[in-house]
Parts: C-alpha cells; structure tokens; sequence
C-alpha cells in the first residue's frame, strides 16, 4: 500500500458523522424541496389530477419515513439495552442511531405539514 494500512476507527470517525448530517439535513431538503425528482409524469398532468398525484406521493413519502423513524427507534433502544459499541473507538451506537431517529422524526413531520398545507402555485413556466 502506498499510504499504508487505514487508520484504526477512521470509518467510526467519518462515518457516523456523515450519517448523522445527511439524517440532520433531510427535514431542510424536504421542507425546501432540495431534492431531485424526475417529474416526467407530473410534467404533463394539470390541476386536479397534478393535485392528487402530488398529494398522493406526499403520503408514501410521510409513510416511509414514519416507518423508517419507528425502525430507527426500535433499534436506537434495542442497541441502548444491549450496550452495543462501535469496534474500534467502543462509542455508543445508540446515540447515533437516536440523533438519526431524530432527523427522520422531523422529515415525517414536515412531510405531514406538507400533505395538510395547500400546495403551492405551479411554477410560471409550466402553466
């Protein structure tokens, strides 16, 4: 190896960092619309129909990360009971784990916000 071997706990330093960001960034993105979507099939629906559709994957969105937020905090308790820690460094899983569960909590909500709010106008150019 030309660097040498991988530093000891260097995925445990990145890693869990990086999981808790991308979880604390989530609820902004879906709140500001920041993601990407391939709107192909709502390009070419119109009011109502545009409406519903929009509603309606607004309501699997808020199902997944419903799921996906009680999963994270059954296992966020379920590794707090056992004890579970990292190989290396020996850090607590579960806190990484509760401040993911956070994030997803707050995406649900946003996205239950989202699906009771009225949706916003059509962009200009796609009237």
């Amino acid at each position: 190896l030309v660097a040498g071997p991988p530093t000891q706990g260097a995925c445990e330093v990145v890693g869990l960092p990086g999981a808790l960001a991308l979880a604390g960034a989530l609820p902004h993105i879906q709140r500001t619309g920041g993601f990407i979507v391939v709107e192909t099939l709502t390009e070419t629906l119109r009011g109502l129909a545009r409406d519903l559709l929009r509603r309606a994957m607004l309501a699997i969105e808020t199902v997944f990360f419903a799921l996906l937020a009680v999963q994270f905090i059954a296992g966020t308790n379920g590794m707090r009971v056992s004890g579970q820690v990292t190989d290396i460094l020996n850090l607590p899983v579960w806190l990484a784990y509760g401040a993911i569960s956070v994030g997803f909590v707050a995406v649900t909500l946003v996205c239950i916000v989202q699906l009771v709010q009225p949706l916003r106008k059509e962009p200009a150019h796609v009237r």
